[in-house]
């Protein structure tokens, strides 16, 4: 479910919010929308409840990350893309790992 969200995001509605309002503005909403499911995912009560939450952050997550690379493509010189791309990626990926770590420090402090 939340891959088909995430792919309808990034190439339906992205391709219509970014030609709308500027990146610089959607980027706030997107990963605010991505932390909102993310937040709420530990409270949900029931499988579906859970996929909707899921869907709503990849909702999210489907809206910021092209976003993330337009930002990049226009504010970085052409140049440095691959750096920065690179570097984005790094920090994504690290953010996979270190954030359930932290969450599960977190709830498991008594």
């Amino acid at each position: 479910v939340e891959s088909v969200v995430s792919f309808v995001t990034q190439g339906w509605v992205f391709a219509r919010v970014s030609q709308r309002f500027p990146i610089e503005k959607m980027l706030p909403v997107a990963f605010a929308i991505t932390g909102l499911g993310l937040a709420l995912m530990p409270f949900a009560r029931s499988l579906p409840e859970l996929f909707l939450l899921g869907a709503v952050f990849s909702f999210g997550t489907g809206l910021s990350s092209p976003a993330m690379n337009d930002l990049i493509a226009s504010k970085i010189a052409p140049e440095h893309h691959g750096a920065a791309y690179g570097a984005v990626q790094s920090a994504k990926s690290i953010s996979f790992v270190v954030a359930p770590m932290l969450g599960g420090i977190l709830f498991d402090v008594k």
